[in-house]
């Protein structure tokens, strides 16, 4: 099967041949993403605690260790992006990347699941930071690659859509992983990561095409500030700064609200979470079909109001009422599939623009949108936990319940209602 068998058609030539093949070049595509996302949860949930407990390095001095790790993570994120924009070799611009980061994050990934008898914040710290690294070097031209292939924007959604829809499956997968294997997880995921990994980015880098940029290196003199401040840039970058602090929001609360004001169980929580993935999963296609020959901004904002509006009544609940939060969660994880299809569809689209005038900088593109989200994440960390912070502190005690509430529907649904408004208002200014 070869890229030139599996290269993109124009959106005018029909027939199911045509159909069968770009089936399965956004098969091939999307693939990877699984089992790129399926480490993050895991991570985010059992590794500090293996570390802080089973290592005995203690909670802050993993706390410390993870935080510089991600500080690095941030910085490489430019420079991985520039890099990629800058290679003029087409098998390299992308792919060869993408497989020079995965051996990186496959030896980070080894090293932290299965460390020996003794570690120490050092070793946590550095092979943190190679995994990220390695992971940012795959995904930030994996990104770029898909808006490379594309013909055209609805072309963009489809792999935009590809790619984000099986990035949730590979959450979900790794959700179900406790029920299916009841033995310690860490040391299970490299055996079960890699060869789907290297078997997956192996598969698309030998049948799909390079793309139609991957022969240009970026004009020289180019630089991110120009890009970050380019009108377009600036005014879609702002919006999902703010739509993203809103998104966090709530992830980080999610355990503190199930278990204090709806006091539901363990087993509650990880059914809230299949729900809501399950949900943004099933309605991926939907989005990115309402798209098509319409405005994209504007179908998106339609998804982000329809948060804005179903994600407060939570603030309404209380104990016992697991059974209406799982209906929210339907409802918001439906909703949330918009941001996730044509978020970075919408910044390819950009990318593409300032290509077509010479400036062919993808990569670098989604590096910045990689640095946005991930201060939107520690600037919600920042106003979700000062916000119970200063609680605690005027009631001299526990949070009430209620304040745990507001801080987490409310506080995110008045942000995204600011960024749903700002991209309806100028989403004709963004086509």
């Amino acid at each position: 099967m070869s890229a030139t068998m599996l290269s993109v058609k124009p959106e005018a030539e029909t027939g199911a041949g045509s159909s069968i093949r770009h089936a399965v070049h956004l098969l091939l595509y999307g693939l990877p993403a699984l089992a790129l996302a399926f480490p993050l949860i895991p991570f985010a949930v059992y590794l500090p605690a293996y570390y802080a407990e089973n290592k005995a390095l203690g909670f802050t001095a993993v706390a410390l260790a993870l935080f510089l790790s991600r500080l690095i993570d941030m910085i490489s994120d430019p420079l991985v992006g520039k890099l990629s924009d800058g290679t003029k070799n087409p098998v390299l611009k992308r792919k060869g990347w993408m497989a020079a980061g995965g051996v990186l994050a496959a030896a980070g990934l080894i090293q932290l699941c299965r460390p020996g008898s003794e570690v120490t914040p050092l070793y946590l710290g550095g092979w943190s930071a190679l995994l990220y690294i390695g992971w940012t070097m795959v995904m930030i031209p994996y990104q770029a690659w898909g808006a490379d292939i594309a013909a055209d924007e609805l072309e963009t959604t489809r792999f935009t859509t590809a790619r984000e829809g099986w990035s949730l499956v590979g959450m979900l997968c790794a959700l179900a992983l406790p029920i299916a294997y009841s033995g310690d997880i860490l040391p299970v995921i490299p055996t079960l990561l890699i060869p789907v990994a290297a078997s997956t980015m192996l598969l698309a880098m030998l049948c799909l095409p390079h793309g139609s940029n991957a022969a240009t290196a970026h004009k020289s003199g180019a630089s991110l500030k120009a890009i970050a401040t380019s009108p377009k840039m600036r005014a879609f970058g702002s919006i999902w700064f703010f739509t993203a602090t809103a998104s966090a929001i709530p992830a980080a609360l999610f355990p503190l609200y199930v278990s204090e004001v709806l006091m539901g169980t363990d087993a509650q929580k990880d059914m809230a979470i299949l729900i809501y993935f399950a949900a943004a999963v099933l309605a991926m296609p939907l989005w990115a079909r309402l798209s098509k020959g319409g405005n994209k901004k504007r179908i998106m904002a339609t998804g982000m109001a329809v948060v804005c509006l179903a994600f407060p009544i939570a603030t309404l609940l209380g104990p016992g009422q697991v059974a209406a939060f799982y209906g929210i969660c339907i409802v918001t994880g439906f909703a949330l599939a918009a941001e996730l299809a044509l978020g970075p569809s919408v910044l390819a689209d950009i990318a593409k623009e300032r290509g077509r005038l010479g400036h062919n900088e993808i990569a670098s593109h989604f590096a910045i949108w990689g640095m946005i989200s991930k201060l939107a994440f520690a600037f919600a960390i920042l106003l979700a936990f000062g916000a119970l912070g200063a609680a605690e502190t005027i009631t001299g005690g526990k949070v009430p319940p209620i304040v745990v509430a507001l801080v987490y529907a409310l506080m995110p649904a008045l942000l995204k209602t600011a960024a749903t408004i700002k991209l309806w208002r100028i989403s004709e200014e963004l086509d």
